[in-house]
Order: C-alpha cells, then structure tokens, then sequence
C-alpha cells in the first residue's frame, strides 16, 4: 500500500508550510475563516500532478493542534474527487464541530492523502472484504472511509462466516460448504477458482505459508494445503473437546478458541500430524483469540476479554482479564490496545500495555451488533451483523468515532481489509 501524504498547517488561517510529496505538488493560498461570522473555512490551492497522472483522488481529515479529529459536516465548491490538476477551492463547514470561534486561534492541520492510479507510487486502494452470511462475500472499497462503496460480491454456496485475505485470493470459511477459495485480484469481478469441503461447520480460516487453517466446529481444526488454490486439499486435522470458532496461528502454533472448552492450542509444525499440546480454560465461551508476543487475547462471550500468557504454550496462564458490558465476540490487538467486537455493546478499545491490568479506555456503540473487528490504523473496521459494515475511527482510543458505514444486503459476520 502506497499513499502520497501531503500536509498542509493553517495557523490563524494563513498557511505556512505547505509540504510536497514525490512528484506531486501542492500550494494554496487566501485561505482561512469567512469574515462574515460564519463557521465556514475557504482553501484555494492548486494541484500540479505528474504528466501522466489522469486521476486524483484527495481525503481530507482535519485536527486540532492537540490532535483532537474533526469531523469535515460538509465539502462543497470545486471539490477534485477526480481530476488530475489545476485550480480548487473547498469550502469546509465546521459549525457543528467548533462551539465558539477561539479555535480559530489554534492551529489546525489537514491531512490530504492523494492517491493516483496507474502512477508509481501510485493508487492502492483498500478494501474491506466482507464475510455476509448467506449474501457470501462482499468486497467494499474503503480507500475515502467516509464514502465506502461495494465493487463486488461472489455468493458463496453456504453461509460466509469468516474471510481471510493472501495473495489476490480471498479464502472464506463457508459453514457447511467448508473452505471457498476466491480470486479477487479483480475485485471489481471476484471468482470462485477453488474449494475444500471440510468435515464440520467453517466458522473462520487463517492463512499462512501455504495452508489455510480452518475452524471447523464440532470438527475441531482442519488443515488444508492451498498451494494449488484451483485444487485446495485437506492434509491434516486436529478434533478439539470444544466447538472450535477462531483460530490464530503465530509461529507454528495454532491457537483455537474452542467454546466452552476455552483456548486450545496446537503444534502445527508438522501439518499433516497437528497435536494439541496445551489448553487455558476459560469461564465462558470461547468466542475469538488474537496473538501478539507472548499473549493470547481470547474474546470470550460474557467473560469478557482474557489475557493469556503463551510464551510457554505447554503451559498457558490467564494472566488479566476485563468484562466487557456485552458479549465479547471478536478481538484484535494493534499497538497496547486491544479492540473488542462485543455485540450488542459495540467496540471496546481496552488498554492491554499492562496485560495484568488491562482497563477500558473508550468505546463506540455501533448501531447493530458487533461481530468482528479488523484494524488497519487508523480505522477499526467492524462487521456489524444487520448494520453492515461500519468504519470508526480510533486514532484517538479514548474516543472512537465513526466516519463511514455500508449496509451490506446481508447480515455482516466477518471483516479483512487489505489493499
């Protein structure tokens, strides 16, 4: 992913410093607050785009000098959604983000990401790919988070519960139809190349180093050899005690969020012949797990979140935990914060830095219910069940705010973003 990032500082509504990135450059002037009272700021600025640049796309996200974001209300005038260079002038109504006009002693700084296709660097737009249930997979451009938009579907023959992202290829966990392999590298015209039918109920799947690694339900973890993904084949399994609902894997440990048996976690270094090798009981149901070091961040229904230590996997020990209002069904560490899908009580962003003392630090009530949750810094993208996908900005954890959505013609369970 490539993005040309160019900022601009407004002090007292005079630009000082504008910044060039690459072979794109930006200069403005005139700009600032209208006299007339009005909490409308005019930018004039020109844009002169390398020779063969035919398209120009630029978000603006503004933010206070102490890095509080800003919502823009509004856009309008000579807005270049698309154009390749010349004269603009946006005209920024802010009325409803500034109380009274002593912000406008402060500093203000708009970010312009600008991104052109078939330019190196050039264009890459990210895209959230959905899990819809019994709409299968939705492949939704998320490149400007405020205006997401789908490009594409593929049904998939049984219910899309989980999707994980490789290579051009989507790899969607298909309840009873097991693992579908799906070319995407057009996500415009997404295709079916490919399909394993597993033993069980396909709840989720994670890919690494030519497997795909499936949650396969009452069946436990099936392993499945993808490096012909027109021919996928199953090559190993591991039935858990438990309903096996997510899986992780980091190194060459797969690590099951298994139900009501809690986390269990298997060695995978030999594909073929994957054995458990140690388990951490949890006080509900397993719902999620998410690795990062030495920690495995299990989702775990009404218990809440569960920190585990795994750096000895034969011996896993819970140590700290936060219960969480609703019922935790997703998490995914980013940083010292863990992000938690809890249904009906939206995202919790917990501070995880001290494991043994994890603490809730903010929180977005998504209007539907939070199945799943993906970061790609800044954004925390959330399947949102009836409600769709949901775009929720958390660069600043202690208040989440969202700034985009799309209501997928399902009920969303699943979510990866890639470019």
């Amino acid at each position: 992913m490539k993005y040309i990032i160019i900022t601009i500082i407004f002090i007292l509504g005079v630009i000082v410093a504008p910044v060039s990135a690459s072979e794109l450059i930006l200069d403005s002037e005139n700009s600032g607050q209208r006299r007339d009272g009005s909490m409308l700021w005019d930018i004039f600025f020109a844009i002169e785009g390398n020779a063969d640049t035919d398209s120009l796309q630029i978000f603006i996200t503004p933010f206070t000098q102490s890095g509080e974001t800003l919502n823009c209300t509004s856009l309008t005038g000579d807005y270049p959604y698309a154009v390749g260079s010349g004269s603009f002038h946006i005209i920024w109504d802010i009325g409803a983000d500034v109380p009274n006009r002593e912000f406008y002693s402060d500093s203000i700084i708009i970010k312009l990401a600008a991104a052109v296709p078939g330019w190196e660097p050039g264009y890459c737009p990210i895209y959230a790919y959905v899990a819809d249930y019994y709409e299968g997979l939705r492949i939704i451009d998320v490149s400007n988070p405020f205006a997401p938009i789908e490009v594409g579907s593929c049904d998939t023959p049984g219910y899309a519960y989980g999707v994980f992202v490789s290579d051009g290829l989507a790899y969607v966990a298909a309840d009873g139809s097991g693992l579908r392999v799906i070319d995407v590298s057009d996500p415009f015209a997404p295709v079916e190349v490919g399909s394993c039918d597993t033993p069980g109920y396909a709840c989720d799947v994670f890919v690494v180093g030519g497997f795909a690694y499936v949650a396969d339900w009452d069946s436990g973890l099936c392993v499945i050899d993808i490096g012909d993904p027109f021919a996928p084949v199953e090559v190993g399994f591991y039935d858990t005690p438990g309903e096996a609902l997510d899986v992780f894997i980091s190194g060459t440990f797969a690590y099951v969020a298994d139900g009501a048996e809690g986390l269990c976690i298997i060695d995978v270094s030999d594909p073929s012949a994957p054995v458990e090798v140690g388990f951490c009981d949890t006080p509900d149901y397993a719902c999620g797990v998410f690795v990062a070091g030495d920690f495995a961040y299990v989702a775990d229904y009404s218990g809440g979140l569960r920190i585990i230590d795994v750096s000895d996997p034969t011996t896993p020990v819970e140590v700290g935990s936060y219960d969480t209002p609703g019922w935790a069904l997703g998490v995914f560490v980013a940083g010292s914060f863990a992000y938690v899908a809890d249904r009906y009580n939206g995202l919790r962003v917990i501070d995880v830095g001290d494991p043994s003392a994890p603490v809730e630090v903010g929180f977005y009530d998504t209007p539907g219910w939070a199945y799943s949750v993906f970061i790609l810094e800044p954004f925390a993208y959330i399947a949102d069940y009836y409600e769709g996908l949901r775009i929720i900005d958390v660069s600043n954890p202690f208040d989440p705010v969202e700034v985009g959505s799309y209501d997928t013609p399902g009920t969303a369970y699943g979510i990866f973003v890639a470019p």
